[in-house]
């Protein structure tokens, strides 16, 4: 179990890679009624849109995070190798970063 305040700062690529780690139980917080579950999703959803991901990256986060695959298992279906998935993948987060340390800087609800 987490708590939704175990990502302190979220402009950091491995707060950002724990967050997307805890995705299912986030979501299935946010099914149950938690409010905060949901507010943490929609900001990471809009953290997402916002990081300007490319096609390859949005794959790779999809495979890894919300499939649960394992890079190589992504690569596999990406057609790609595990290297690559895995450069996308840190590059997605980092991208993702950069979107929570902007809106920290700009006071919107997150520190640095």
């Amino acid at each position: 179990m987490f708590i939704i305040y175990d990502y302190p700062a979220l402009s950091q690529p491995q707060q950002v890679r724990l967050l997307l780690s805890d995705i299912h139980a986030l979501q299935a917080r946010a099914n149950s009624g938690d409010y905060t579950a949901v507010d943490v999703l929609v900001d990471l959803g809009a953290a997402i849109k916002q990081a300007n991901l490319t096609r390859r990256q949005r794959e790779a986060l999809h495979y890894v995070y919300i499939r649960d695959m394992t890079q190589a298992a992504g690569a596999a279906e990406m057609g790609s190798r595990q290297q690559r998935v895995a450069d996308y993948v840190a590059g997605a987060e980092q991208k993702i970063a950069d979107v929570y340390y902007y809106w920290a800087g700009h006071k919107e609800g997150y520190d640095v």
